[in-house]
């Protein structure tokens, strides 16, 4: 049963967030069509988003996803011998990387983003979308930190409900902007949601730890 505590809520986590993502996926370019585009256009707008900026955007992850992979024991680690310094020292570096690495990437995107585009794309016009999806880059990268933060603390259960929360929150810009707005509509959803879970995240380590933020 102590064993059954860390991956249920993990691999609940996957298999909830996977199912409200192609819930979204599919919703996406309904929605796009209901909002007046074709088909086609729909799905083309979709591909660019999903297919060639949201990678751009991941890449730099492979910084705060490592950190976070790594934190989990580091953190637990700490907490079994009680050396709460130590504990509070690799939380708050964790979080100043995820941070450094957001408004860099965020100025390089927000700066180069039509470059970017042209050099790896070619003909495919992705630089409009890769801007505006710039401004998530400082939240995308903070979460994954806080997530692994949650998961070397044993609070896996706390990174579940916030994540589900952050889905509800894009299926519903899903849902009532994107007809009216477009694709924009979504990229303001996927904003809020990041936004909201790294809040919801910072929160509850900051209650289990009395992390005070450098």
């Amino acid at each position: 049963a102590e064993l059954l505590k860390i991956p249920l809520p993990v691999s609940s986590n996957r298999f909830i967030t996977s199912s409200m993502s192609a819930v979204e996926n599919i919703m996406i370019p309904r929605m796009l069509v209901l909002g007046g585009a074709g088909y086609r256009q729909s799905m083309e707008i979709f591909g660019k988003m999903a297919g060639m900026a949201m990678p751009l955007l991941f890449f730099p992850s492979i910084i705060t996803s490592s950190l976070a992979t790594t934190l989990v024991p580091a953190i637990s680690e700490a907490i079994s011998l009680r050396n709460y310094r130590s504990l509070n020292n690799r939380i708050s570096k964790s979080i100043q990387i995820a941070f450094m690495v957001g408004f860099v990437f965020t100025a390089v995107f927000l700066a180069y983003s039509g470059r970017i585009s042209d050099i790896i794309y070619r003909r495919e016009d992705v630089g409009d979308i890769l801007y505006m999806l710039s401004f998530t880059c400082v939240f995308l990268y903070l979460q994954q930190i806080l997530v692994g933060v949650l998961n070397g603390l044993g609070k896996q259960g706390i990174s579940l409900r916030n994540s589900i929360i952050g889905y509800i929150i894009r299926i519903g810009f899903v849902y009532l902007c994107i007809p009216r707005y477009g694709i924009k509509g979504y990229i303001w959803g996927i904003a809020a949601s990041f936004a909201l879970i790294s809040v919801l995240n910072l929160s509850a380590v900051v209650r289990s730890t009395g992390l005070v933020l450098d």
